[in-house]
């Protein structure tokens, strides 16, 4: 008997021991694993994100030339300094494409650059080409009236065109922008000297021509490497007036 009861004391003792083992150290010691698996399921989304995002890094830094380049050339499109000579040979240049006369290209004082808000009558991007209209040009183009005083074939500034509708810039903004206001000969080939003496009445082909010799010097202007932005054209029977606005920008945002 004492026998048995020293053998079921022994029983009880190891299964005690046991439990207090279980659950003083396997189940801490399980619980710390589930956790460390669950960390490292973690860990290893995370790297997936990361290696997506190198890899798409990756992607961009194999075009990161092209986007030098393209930066280079809108650094070209808007001057660092307010040096202007670039627009008067750009202006020479699209009249030499088209072959026809500078009269006139005149430069206004700088203004702080400012986002233009309203379009204001005669406001255009491109020249009229409606050939169906008779005498003095297309149906729809107003008069020419330039507000700036003609300066002469050189070029010289004038500094007397009026701004287009815009918002107040910040007097203190580096940015920069210049009103220019180019009239062209539409009568005249780029090489003639002196007054053309007007034309006489144009048929329909000839106005036909005319509107595209002036479509042709607008998208001219826009070919760079200056930026010079058309904001009002206007023509008569002999002469096309293009507002356009230039900018600069004298240091970095």
């Amino acid at each position: 008997m004492n026998r048995q009861l020293i053998n079921l004391a022994g029983v009880l003792t190891v299964l005690a021991i046991l439990v207090a083992g279980v659950v003083a150290i396997a189940l801490p010691m399980y619980g710390t694993a589930q956790s460390t698996d669950a960390q490292t399921t973690t860990v290893e989304n995370a790297n997936d994100v990361y290696e997506q995002q190198i890899a798409q890094l990756d992607r961009a830094g194999e075009t990161i030339s092209a986007v030098d380049s393209d930066l280079t050339e809108l650094r070209r499109e808007i001057a660092a300094t307010p040096q202007l000579d670039d627009v008067q040979q750009l202006v020479s240049d699209a009249a030499r494409t088209v072959d026809v006369q500078v009269k006139s290209v005149t430069i206004g004082d700088p203004v702080p650059w400012a986002e233009r808000t309203t379009i204001t009558e005669g406001d255009s991007a491109s020249a009229p080409a409606d050939p169906s209209a008779e005498g003095a040009g297309a149906e729809g183009v107003e008069e020419a009236t330039p507000e700036a005083t003609d300066s002469g074939a050189d070029g010289t500034p004038d500094d007397t065109a009026s701004a287009p509708a815009t918002s107040a810039g910040d007097p203190e903004s580096p940015q920069q922008q210049v009103l220019v206001t180019i009239v062209i000969d539409l009568t005249a080939s780029y090489t003639d000297t002196g007054d053309s003496g007007g034309s006489g009445p144009l048929d329909g082909n000839a106005l036909a021509e005319r509107a595209g010799r002036m479509a042709a010097f607008v998208d001219a202007l826009g070919r760079g490497p200056r930026l010079l932005f058309p904001v009002k054209i206007s023509t008569d029977d002999k002469e096309l007036t293009v507002t356009a606005l230039t900018f600069f920008q004298t240091e970095a945002p």
